[in-house]
C-alpha cells in the first residue's frame, strides 16, 4: 500500500506544471585576461531569489489568448547596489505580435517597478560598472 501511495505522489509531482518566475541569467563576459571573478555566474539559489523578487511585481493578463505558450526575454542593467537602471530588449528583440508585445511590456514594467529594486544579489557578485542580467518571462505557472 505504501509503494502505491509513493508512486501516486511521484506521478502527481511529475504532472505539475513548472512555476513561472522571471529567470535571470548573468549576461556578462569575463574580464580582460580571462581571470575568474565572483560575477561570472549566479548560483541557482541566487537566481531563484532574484526571480521571486521580480515575480512579485509582474502582473499577467490571464485572459490573453495563447498566453501559456508565450515567452519574452529582457536584459536589465544593474548598478553595484543591485538597482535596475535600464531595461533593454533581450536577444529576440521587441516582439512585433501584439499579444507578445503586451506580455513584453508587462515584464518590462515589472523590472522597472521600484518595489522590486534593489535585486537580492550578494554584494560580491556585482561589478563597479555595468552589470547585465537576462530575464526570461513565461506566464505558464501563473495560469490557473
Amino acid at each position: 500500500m505504501l509503494n502505491t501511495l509513493e508512486r501516486l505522489r511521484q506521478q502527481q509531482a511529475a504532472n505539475r506544471p513548472p512555476t513561472a518566475r522571471a529567470a535571470p541569467q548573468a549576461a556578462r563576459s569575463a574580464p580582460a585576461g580571462g581571470a575568474p571573478n565572483a560575477t561570472d555566474q549566479l548560483n541557482a539559489g541566487e537566481r531563484a531569489a532574484i526571480g521571486e523578487r521580480v515575480g512579485e511585481c509582474w502582473r499577467v493578463d490571464q485572459g490573453m489568448l495563447g498566453l501559456a505558450e508565450m515567452r519574452v526575454s529582457l536584459v536589465a542593467i544593474v548598478d553595484r547596489e543591485g538597482v535596475i537602471r535600464n531595461v533593454l530588449p533581450g536577444p529576440d528583440g521587441v516582439p512585433s505580435e501584439p499579444r507578445a508585445r503586451a506580455l513584453y511590456e508587462q515584464a518590462r514594467r515589472a523590472l522597472r517597478d521600484p518595489a522590486c529594486s534593489p535585486l537580492p544579489v550578494p554584494p560580491g557578485r556585482l561589478q563597479a560598472g555595468e552589470n547585465r542580467f537576462q530575464f526570461n518571462f513565461s506566464p505558464r505557472g501563473f495560469l490557473r
